[in-house]
């Protein structure tokens, strides 16, 4: 299967390209695995070439490219 990459958190992650969108679940995932119930994770993302940038909470997903930079922050903080 062929992957791109994208960098969550500074490191590089392999995501499907069949798969032309992500959740903040699965970010969460490949970022923290699995979290304690109440973690709050909020995300920025940014995407030079398309200049796409944004953010996204529990319940977003977001077209993915390959090179898209993902920086999650989690919190036990609502």
């Amino acid at each position: 299967m062929e992957t791109i990459t994208i960098i969550v958190n500074g490191r590089p992650k392999p995501w499907l390209k069949k798969f032309k969108t992500i959740t903040l679940e699965q970010l969460t995932m490949l970022s923290f695995g699995n979290l304690d119930y109440g973690t709050t994770v909020t995300c920025t993302y940014s995407n030079g070439r398309k200049k796409a940038q944004g953010s996204m909470v529990k319940g977003d997903k977001v077209n993915v490219s390959d090179g898209m930079i993902f920086n999650l922050i989690a919190t036990n903080r609502a």
